[in-house]
């Protein structure tokens, strides 16, 4: 008997079988999002793609526009993952949606997804929910992403009854931090 969705998720992230994805990370994105503290989120970011680079979790970047210059932060990325080329999704609301990005994503062999998106209510959710439906499982970021309207605890709630887990960049950077032994950054802070 197969379990409901939100039953079968398995709540540890595990590196052999996580790839780390980033949904339209956009400067122009950001710049009509009111309240989205880039400067701080980028750091945050680019910490976590550190970490996971030095597990091996491969990485897929995207973007809604295929002007590469528009896309600051992936342009940061791409020192730390060199063979990551950007997907140019041909929709902006549900990267699911995108043949190439699904391909991406099976072509990882990996079945958790680490999701961080420029906008909660929008591309976040609707990919977190469709990739939740095809029974990944979705750790959706929710403090790297744009979430300045009521809406969001909706939001969440949506993509929570489909059985993603609702974290943030610092629970995942010490989950993946933690397999990489005790003489990680992370674990000598603590």
């Amino acid at each position: 008997m197969d379990l409901p969705l939100n039953q079968q998720f398995n709540h540890r992230l595990n590196h052999e079988n996580a790839a780390l994805i980033i949904l339209a990370h956009q400067t122009t994105i950001k710049r009509r999002l009111r309240g989205f503290v880039s400067a701080q989120s980028s750091k945050n970011l680019l910490t976590l793609f550190n970490i996971a680079k030095r597990l091996h979790v491969p990485a897929i970047l995207t973007t809604s526009s295929a002007i590469k210059t528009d896309n600051s932060l992936v342009q940061e990325i791409l020192p730390i993952y060199p063979h990551s080329k950007i997907l140019s999704c041909s929709n902006l609301i549900n990267a699911w949606q995108d043949s190439n990005f699904r391909a991406a994503v099976e072509q990882t062999g990996r079945n958790q997804l680490i999701l961080t998106g420029i906008n909660t209510d929008v591309c976040l959710s609707f990919t977190a929910i469709s990739a939740a439906k095809e029974r990944y499982q979705v750790h959706t970021i929710i403090d790297e992403s744009e979430t300045g309207n009521s809406t969001v605890k909706l939001t969440i709630n949506q993509m929570t009854q489909v059985g993603c887990k609702m974290t943030n960049w610092l629970e995942v950077a010490a989950q993946l931090e933690k397999q990489l032994g005790p003489n990680s950054q992370l674990q000598q802070a603590s």
